[in-house]
């Protein structure tokens, strides 16, 4: 799940949740009911790869007299529609809005679109409007636009050239106002679109805002965070003016209020984090002062690597949100005495597999002895008899890493293995075995045998599961996205094997120039008279030796003169200085040089 981008929201009856996934291989909206009456309205929305979510927004709405049939689209939105609706429950329309300016009304009633709106230009932001309505920010003409939800035309357009980076919007239908976020806030009136005032953001904290709350207790009141930040600032909207601050232990993806209820006379909020924590400020309205407050308690799940993603109160009992194997999920629990909670509060998902308690000292010795003991895992892992295999998958179906480890030692038994796994088995091994080559499918060729053998066994049993489609067609998406690198990679490993070459070729060159310089080296030491010269010239200027040098590694020999310069330059060497003041002196008289010498000899 690298690179996966992940956002919730609750529509306002608290009845659905739609989960935004964004990433490689994964571009859909996932519908969750939170109510087991209403199950069957789970759905699935999936769009083209080029189709890219901007922004989803739940829409309130009237009535319409005549909605007609629902329109035809090539998306994939619907499962078999056999809902009936005998509480006579109202349900939100989801706005999403698109990259390219298209806006797609879903109905989760009838799990289909029943309106598309177009626009010229690309939308900045949407949000719930008065009178089934949606407010758009076009910031190319720098205007505030409004559509209906049921019909696909413009409704009115309205110049706003205040701010161009405004990229969040909210409506509050307690006080009818529109909230234009950018870094700054800017309240509006929600029917003129007029303006009426705005509150500065501090010098300290200029990112964009990421979501607001307003107070239903106190509606002139508002808490705000931003991008990358893990600062809330509680806004009063009457004077403008910052009242209070509050601040959590890492930055801040989206706010939830958790509202007075049966058990509770008074207001919390709760931050979702990007560590996958929800910290709840307890009152946080009534809070005021320069200090920065930190959260009253910090949930948090008991399984490593699975956050929470959103939090929403149902009466007595809360319902924390989390992302599992690309599905979402959700777990009740129960909050006893929220006021007086203190510190980090772990949540059970009902797994039997983590160890909650466990000492976080005890947890790092744990990974050094792992890390340790690596190569001992082939041990621990590997079996002779596929039944011993069959007995290791069944024990550690819900370890994720265990369960990876041991398929992977035990490619040689995937094929008779896969014939002795239930179907549940099966089924689980496979989703895991799936997730795993879409997160990692440069470490996955030993999973490819279990993949295939898998689909050769139980092919008719996973042709039914709408998970395992769904994590077949990850799958497919990361393999096409590999294929489509591949013409790169061969460019670069042509490129590598070229400077190989050349790096081969240079050193062969220099190991023959060493072995050259070498064999003349050895030469020249067989002669004693001739190592005091050499090793002069070694010291001194080196331009002939070179020369020398470089004709003799080319395969030429020296000229016969060469030799004779090199006999004569030999025999003055051995003569010594005495020698040289005689035929200095003899320069004197040239024409007698002969005479002299038989003279000397006589």
């Amino acid at each position: 799940m690298k690179n996966t981008v992940i956002n919730s929201y609750v529509d306002f009856s608290d009845l659905l949740i739609a989960s935004v996934v964004s990433g490689p291989g994964r571009n859909e909206i996932q519908i969750i009911p939170l109510k087991p009456s209403i199950s069957e309205l789970k759905s699935n929305i999936e769009f083209e790869s080029d189709e890219k979510v901007q922004e989803v927004k739940w829409i309130s709405f009237d009535e319409p007299k005549n909605t007609g049939t629902p329109k035809k689209t090539k998306r994939k939105a619907n499962d078999d529609n056999s809902f009936k609706n005998e509480e006579n429950l109202k349900f939100d329309y989801l706005a999403i809005l698109l990259t390219t300016g298209e806006m797609l009304i879903y109905s989760p009633l009838m799990k289909d679109f029943s309106n598309k709106i177009s626009n010229d230009s690309p939308l900045s932001c949407i949000c719930n409007g008065p009178k089934s309505t949606i407010i758009a920010y076009d910031s190319e003409n720098s205007s505030l636009k409004t559509f209906n939800v049921f019909e696909n035309r413009l409704q009115s357009s309205k110049p706003w050239k205040l701010d161009r980076d405004v990229k969040y919007m909210e409506y509050s239908a307690s006080t009818n106002k529109l909230l234009v976020c950018s870094s700054t806030l800017y309240i509006l009136n929600a029917e003129n679109l007029e303006d009426e005032s705005k509150v500065v953001s501090p010098k300290a904290h200029q990112s964009l805002i990421n979501s607001l709350i307003l107070s239903p207790q106190q509606p002139e009141l508002l808490a705000v965070s931003r991008d990358s930040s893990s600062i809330i600032h509680i806004i009063s909207t009457a004077s403008a003016k910052i009242t209070a601050t509050l601040k959590t232990n890492s930055n801040i993806k989206t706010l939830i209020l958790l509202p007075v209820s049966k058990s509770r006379d008074f207001e919390s909020l709760a931050a979702i984090t990007e560590t996958g924590s929800i910290e709840i400020f307890v009152e946080p309205f009534s809070k005021k002062g320069r200090k920065q407050i930190v959260s009253n308690s910090q949930l948090i799940t008991d399984v490593d690597n699975i956050a929470f993603v959103n939090i929403v109160n149902q009466d007595e009992y809360f319902k924390g949100i989390y992302y599992e194997d690309y599905n979402f999920d959700y777990t009740d629990f129960e909050l006893d005495d929220l006021k007086n909670l203190q510190g980090q509060l772990t949540i059970s998902l009902g797994r039997e597999e983590a160890e909650s308690d466990a000492d976080p000292q005890s947890d790092d010795d744990a990974e050094v002895e792992m890390d340790e003991s690596s190569e001992l895992e082939d041990e621990e892992f590997a079996r002779e008899e596929p039944s011993e295999v069959h007995t290791l998958i069944s024990e550690n179906l819900t370890q994720q890493s265990t369960l990876i480890s041991i398929v992977s030692q035990n490619v040689e038994h995937s094929k008779r293995t896969t014939y002795l796994l239930s179907d549940s088995e099966a089924i689980t091994l496979f989703k895991k075995i799936s997730i795993h080559i879409s997160d990692e499918p440069q470490q996955s060729a030993n999973l490819a045998p279990w993949f295939k053998y898998l689909l050769l066994s139980k092919g008719n049993l996973i042709s039914k599961d709408v998970d395992c489609i769904g994590v077949l067609k990850l799958v497919q998406s990361t393999l096409i996205e590999n294929v489509k690198l591949l013409p790169n990679l061969l460019s670069l490993q042509g490129r590598l094997s070229l400077l190989q070459a050349q790096l081969k070729l240079r050193n062969e060159i220099m190991s023959q120039k060493h072995d050259t310089e070498t064999l003349q080296n050895g030469s020249v030491a067989s002669f004693p008279s001739k190592s005091v010269e050499t090793s002069l010239v070694l010291d001194g200027e080196n331009d002939d030796f070179e020369e020398d040098d470089l004709s003799h590694v080319n395969g030429t020999k020296n000229n016969d003169d060469d030799d004779d310069e090199d006999e004569d330059d030999e025999d003055e060497d051995i003569i010594g200085d005495g020698a040289q003041v005689e035929l200095d002196g003899s320069f004197e008289n040239d024409g007698q040089d002969d005479d002299d010498d038989t003279g000397d000899e006589n």
